[in-house]
């Protein structure tokens, strides 16, 4: 007696099956469609635009995208300034290379203290001519160092750590009957200097003042470093 065996077509039942690969591909696509469509329905902003701006390269790309001009936009409300001033927080993030974070906090000093300043490190420094804000005969600030002195305190609220003072003499000697040398002569301008801030509201623990004479630089010079101003978080309170 014979048995019939069936024999097993194996390429036929390979075709049959591979319609299950489609299957799956259909709904992993779903899958990814519909989470998109939940994690887009609360965007966040902030994130979106850091991505552009890293992605980017420039931050003129985050301007001319829809997502990166509100992202700046929304910044720009946050830190109390206006439209207006878009412009030029992405020229101080294209001319510095800075993260829009740290161009926001140059951009609000620009508007106190102009564009005088130096960018070193973390760093914000800016030099003044002693002769213009300290009057050497009377031994006490002028009107001019008054003003400087007054934008310095409207800075300090915008980051937490110190602002170094130092005072620079010339080689040129000094010796009168108020001031011994050169090195006194700096201590008199830094004790001015100081008192002037604590009378205005500047807790000691902001200022660090340095005399110098003319040991170091040979010049007339009074350098204030904002120390650590571009490792901004948020903002303290002078």
């Amino acid at each position: 007696m014979k048995l019939n065996k069936s024999k097993f077509n194996y390429e036929d039942n390979q075709n049959s099956l591979d319609w299950m690969v489609s299957f799956s591909d259909v709904v992993t696509l779903l899958i990814t469609f519909f989470v998109l469509i939940i994690s887009m329905s609360s965007m966040n902003y902030k994130s979106i635009g850091k991505s552009f701006e890293y992605l980017s390269g420039t931050p003129q790309i985050m301007l001319n995208n829809e997502e990166g001009s509100k992202y700046l936009t929304n910044l720009l409300k946050e830190n109390d300034l206006n439209q207006s001033d878009l412009q030029q927080l992405l020229e101080i993030m294209t001319q510095h290379k800075l993260k829009e974070t740290e161009a926001i906090n140059i951009l609000k000093l620009e508007k106190i203290l102009g564009k005088n300043y130096k960018i070193s490190d973390n760093d914000i420094v800016v030099e003044l001519d002693t002769n213009t804000i300290f009057d050497y005969l009377n031994l006490q600030l002028t009107s001019v160092g008054s003003n400087h002195l007054i934008k310095i305190k409207d800075i300090l609220p915008l980051y937490k750590k110190e602002c170094r003072i130092e005072t620079f003499a010339s080689d040129f000697p000094i010796n009168t009957r108020k001031i011994k040398d050169n090195f006194d002569y700096t201590l008199k301008i830094n004790k001015s200097i100081y008192d002037f801030l604590l009378n205005n509201g500047v807790k000691k623990d902001r200022i660090e003042i340095m005399a110098w004479g003319n040991m170091r630089i040979k010049k007339n010079i009074t350098k204030i470093t904002f120390k650590g101003f571009l490792e901004i978080e948020e903002s303290s309170k002078s």
